[in-house]
């Protein structure tokens, strides 16, 4: 090695070296010492891998060495600290490893690190010694001495660096470039650097509170121009080295989740379009973490619901260790509690089916095991529609509709209402009841919709309704009539009167004298059948009839147009004729007032050989005598109309030949004679 260091200067006597004298000596050919890496600060779920990839779990102030890969979480951090005080801050959801830790004999330090993914910030201390750093990514290699940087890697395709303070050599595919603070580079697998690009701004974050209570918390920032994106970071300390909450921000916004109180750093940094992320700044900020009044989202403030079922929902955090409590009253003051709930670990709360109809008030807290209560959020209300009722089949009569229904409300009206069309824009009847029925005055003839819906104990009524239809009939049509025929002459009794019969129908029967007296003979309602019987006989005269037809639920129809008949007079009583030498008497009287009577005299029985027939208008008829023989006599009764009725018993008749009145004179000398 002596030889070859004399070589290397060209130094010919080494025993004569002048004091001074500059030697060039290779750092390969000097000493070096393996040195450990250590784990001051940890988050998350970090593990460290041995180079045969054996995972392990670590603990602050643990330590590694080359060969091993350190793994950080989603919400993972580690800070590494190496030999010569340079820190290396590994975010979430990065693998880093290391792949040489050392120092040399004369005093300077080296590392080289792979990033297989994610992102580092690196502050690498100015040191006499000096520091070589190197940290490779799938895209290219950075080396500093003594810096404040970024570099990122994105799963081998694409690494970014970014220097705040000090310059970093970047090298990738043998062409370099050296990016100086306040500038960035984006690193392309297989391709040379970009050129180093000005880096965003400090964000403007004067608009910050100084406190804040009640998380979590979304905390307004102002826009930064060419920010694509913003990432958060939030520390105990000012350097960053105890990193509690990292945060990419689509939006201008910080979204705190729930922390311990105390005092934070918080520190901000814009990210432009190609993902290079600009300078940060820091703010101050002091957290009492007592739990943020959730936030209701439904039902919508005031809604109307028609459901059985409330589902009552508010913003939930993403700390599962909250716990809410809800309360609803029927005022807004929460004096009239109906439900005060806690415990609660969904994100809604279904109420039971059976709350009355009304309006309602609900507000939600949270609390937290560690952090307390929160106040209660915002109060909104609710409005629960009283529930449609159920309706019967309408029941027609006569006179009116009868309607039903069940409510599954206590306390509530109804409102009936009565229309032509389904959408009861214009009712005939509206009427307004307490119970659970009512009868409503029977429409005309026509197709029409009922509908009832539910009025709340506040006046409120739902807006909807159960409807039904109905069909409302016209009373029955009269019945065709059959027996007697018109005008018929009824000499017979009983009388039967006859029509055509329907089924559920029943009728009404009156006969009356068909005269200016219309004086009501025969009136018989709700007769089933075809038939009615007029068991007494009629006075003599005109008569007419007529039938109407009725059913349970529509009433009485018109009574059919009127069959008119007539009754004649009833037979005379005969009595004997008498027969004197001059003339024959006939005699006979009548139970009825009659216009005439019709005599008729023969000599047969079957009256074809008639003496005489003629029409009187009294109850004798005086007729000469008649020559001797046997006679027949009988009389029909005639009334006013000419209608006859029927002749009487016949009487027989004998007219003895007349006595020879002559003899009496010769009597006496006849017997002489003899």
């Amino acid at each position: 090695l002596v030889t070859r260091l004399q070589a290397l200067n060209g130094v010919s006597e080494p025993r004569w070296l002048q004091p001074g004298t500059r030697l060039r000596i290779p750092l390969e050919w000097t000493r070096r010492d393996a040195t450990t890496v250590q784990l001051i600060a940890l988050r998350g779920e970090v593990q460290v891998a041995d180079a045969q990839g054996n995972a392990r779990s670590v603990q602050p102030h643990a330590a590694m060495q080359a060969g091993e890969t350190i793994t950080t979480s989603q919400d993972g951090y580690a800070l590494l600290q190496f030999q010569d005080g340079t820190r290396l801050a590994l975010l979430a959801d990065s693998v880093l490893r290391v792949l040489t830790s050392q120092v040399y004999a004369y005093g300077m330090s080296e590392a080289r690190l792979e990033l297989l993914r994610g992102r580092t910030e690196n502050r690498v201390p100015r040191m006499t010694h000096g520091v070589r750093m190197e940290i490779q990514t799938p895209a290219g290699v950075t080396s500093v001495r003594g810096t404040d940087y970024r570099v990122s890697s994105d799963e081998g395709e694409r690494a970014r660096v970014e220097v705040l303070e000090g310059e970093v050599a970047v090298d990738a595919t043998s062409t370099g470039v050296v990016v100086p603070a306040g500038f960035g580079t984006l690193m392309q697998a297989g391709q040379a650097p970009s050129a180093p690009a000005r880096l965003l701004p400090s964000p403007d974050l004067s608009q910050l509170p100084a406190a804040v209570t009640g998380l979590p918390v979304v905390l307004e920032l102002t826009p930064l121009a060419g920010a694509q994106a913003y990432r958060v970071q939030l520390a105990r300390d000012d350097v960053f080295e105890s990193v509690v909450l990292e945060l990419l921000e689509p939006e201008p916004q910080v979204h705190l989740p729930l922390l311990p109180s105390g005092s934070y750093v918080v520190r901000v940094r814009g990210i432009d379009d190609v993902g290079l992320e600009g300078m940060h700044v820091q703010h101050t900020l002091d957290i009492d973490a007592t739990p943020a009044a959730p936030l209701p989202q439904a039902p919508t403030d005031a809604q109307a619901i028609v459901s059985d079922e409330i589902a009552l929902r508010w913003q939930v955090s993403d700390d599962a260790a909250l716990v809410y409590r809800v309360q609803v009253a029927r005022d807004g003051e929460f004096g009239d509690l109906v439900i005060d709930e806690t415990g609660i670990t969904a994100e809604a709360l279904v109420l039971d089916s059976g709350l009355a109809a009304g309006m309602y008030y609900w507000r939600v807290a949270a609390h937290h095991p560690e952090y307390g209560d929160s106040p209660f959020g915002p109060v909104r209300s609710f409005r629960r529609v009283p529930r449609v009722p159920v309706l019967s089949t309408p029941r027609l009569t006569p006179e009116d509709i009868r309607l039903s229904w069940e409510s599954a409300e206590t306390g509530v009206r109804h409102r009936v209402q009565l229309a032509r069309d389904e959408t009861f824009a214009d009712p005939l009847q509206d009427s307004v009841v307490d119970g659970a029925e009512i009868a409503l005055p029977r429409p005309s003839p026509g197709a029409y919709f009922l509908g009832v819906r539910a009025i709340g104990q506040d006046g409120y009524e739902g807006p909807e309704q159960a409807a039904v239809g109905i069909e409302v009939p016209p009373p029955p049509t009269p019945p065709s009539l059959i027996d007697p025929p018109e005008a018929a002459v009824v000499d017979t009794f009983p009388l039967i009167l006859r029509w055509q019969a329907r089924a559920g129908e029943r009728y009404r029967v009156q006969l009356n004298r068909d005269d200016a007296s219309q004086v009501e003979v025969f009136d018989h309602d709700a007769l089933a059948g075809s038939e009615a019987r007029v068991e007494q006989r009629l006075a003599p005269g005109r008569y007419a009839w007529r039938v109407a037809a009725s059913t349970a639920s529509d009433g009485s129809g018109e009574f059919s147009a009127p069959r008119r008949l007539h009754v004649p007079p009833g037979q005379p009583l005969l009595a004997a004729p008498s027969v004197t030498r001059t003339q024959v008497q006939l005699d006979w009287h009548s139970e009825e007032p009659v216009a005439a009577y019709q005599v008729q005299l023969a000599r047969d029985a079957d009256f074809a050989d008639l003496v005489t027939d003629q029409r009187v208008t009294g109850t004798q008829l005086t007729l000469p005598r008649l020559a001797a023989g046997d006679y027949f006599a009988r009389v029909q009764a005639v009334d006013a109309d000419g209608i006859a009725g029927t002749f009487s018993q016949a009487q027989a008749l004998h007219v003895p030949r007349p006595f020879p009145w002559w003899v009496l004179p010769v009597l006496p000398l006849l017997l002489l004679l003899l």
